[in-house]
């Protein structure tokens, strides 16, 4: 057994490509969203000329974790006034979460009809419970263990895929902008992708190979829990209920001129600041009540108009073809597209066109930024994060 004194720095950090015995390019991504409803899990192939997807899997995170997930992120979002915050219910949750991802990870692994040993590393995003990139400490903090990951798994594990990021005076967020990039930027036409999470996300990809990604505000945390609070189900299945209703004008006014919706890009954001407390504030300046129907139909179209608004800043000639590729949770709410095809003037269509799973698309991404610093390979976010040079993301703890 080794001694403090005989760690060796290469345990837990490699400084540069990194060798072991397997054969295969398969790498597992891993994330729990900032919805916080489930873990996504996805072994991808990345031997070939275009990273193909092996086996992927949703695990859903049981109500109780789910909660106090939630209710951290909250407290999160109060720190700054005091709230106080019981260490070792973190340290409990962090070891949670590190489990629960590791039951994902080998379930994956097992419906894939594979042995752990065939997984060259899993890239673990972890659980988000704080991100605020624009303080004199900037940071971005992720629960799930990452020791334990590796140690239930005896799979190589790299995470903290953003501190770097923010070391180097980068917002951490989005890193997806990259490896959007990669698999549907075209020569002949201008691409945006439309990550519709728990928050929403564009990357730009210009025709001359322009790429430019930023966070465009809330989408489906607002969205699912006014539905869970209202309907008691866990999303506004295809925004239907969301069409039921009107949208509320000046409530639209007062959620749009939030000072996030000026920022010039880099930019991102999280549920420190669109959540339920922020919704509430202004559905009290109300003069009356309104219907829950007309608050999500007022909700959704904050979602697709901070997203359009973002788009038609970035189209330097509108006329010239654009493809809208949307990924993420709310790909599956058409109503949404609707209004966003509405309000862009072009057609919106899902990354499952282009051959991709809109609901795992960022457990690839994970599993593509593992590769990436398991070979010692740089990535370059300076154009999307503000970041101030290209540089290896993540570290690397063994088993």
């Amino acid at each position: 057994m080794r001694t403090a004194s005989s760690w060796r720095a290469s345990d837990i950090v490699a400084a540069g490509s990194v060798s072991r015995s397997v054969s295969s390019g398969y790498y597992l991504g891993l994330l729990s969203g900032t919805s916080a409803d489930g873990i996504d899990a996805a072994i991808v192939d990345f031997s070939g000329r275009s990273p193909r997807v092996i086996q992927a899997l949703t695990q859903p995170l049981d109500v109780e974790l789910r909660q106090r997930v939630l209710a951290l992120m909250q407290r999160g979002a109060f720190a700054q006034s005091g709230a106080s915050f019981n260490w070792p219910a973190i340290n409990a949750l962090d070891q949670r979460l590190g489990k629960h991802f590791a039951k994902a990870a080998l379930s994956c692994i097992q419906q894939a009809g594979l042995e752990p040993g065939a997984i060259c590393a899993i890239g673990l995003h972890g659980q988000t419970v704080f991100h605020q990139p624009l303080t004199p400490n900037p940071g971005s903090w992720q629960l799930g263990s990452t020791f334990v990951l590796a140690q239930a798994t005896g799979i190589p594990v790299v995470s903290q895929f953003r501190q770097m990021d923010m070391a180097l005076g980068g917002q951490g967020a989005p890193l997806a902008p990259v490896l959007h990039q990669a698999l549907f930027a075209r020569n002949d036409r201008d691409v945006a992708v439309v990550n519709l999470g728990g928050i929403a996300n564009v990357s730009w990809l210009g025709r001359g190979g322009r790429i430019v990604g930023f966070d465009t505000g809330p989408a489906n945390c607002l969205l699912d829990e006014w539905a869970q609070q209202h309907l008691g189900r866990q999303y506004d299945d295809g925004g239907r209920w969301a069409a039921s209703g009107h949208v509320i004008p000046d409530l639209l006014r007062t959620l749009s001129q939030d000072d996030y919706f000026r920022q010039p890009a880099p930019k991102s954001t999280g549920r420190e600041r669109f959540n339920q407390h922020w919704l509430q504030q202004h559905l009290q300046r109300l003069s009356s009540a309104p219907r829950p129907e007309d608050v999500q139909a007022t909700l959704l179209e904050l979602t697709a108009w901070s997203v359009a608004q973002a788009i038609d800043n970035l189209r330097q000639t509108p006329a010239k073809p654009l493809d809208v590729i949307v990924c993420g949770g709310g790909a599956h709410n058409q109503f949404l597209l609707d209004r966003l095809s509405c309000l862009l003037n072009t057609i919106v269509v899902s990354s499952a066109r282009r051959g991709v799973d809109p609901d795992y698309l960022e457990a690839v991404l994970f599993a593509w930024l593992a590769k990436q610093r398991w070979q010692g390979q740089q990535i370059d976010l300076r154009a999307i994060t503000g970041s101030s040079r290209p540089h290896l993301a993540g570290i690397i703890v063994r088993p």
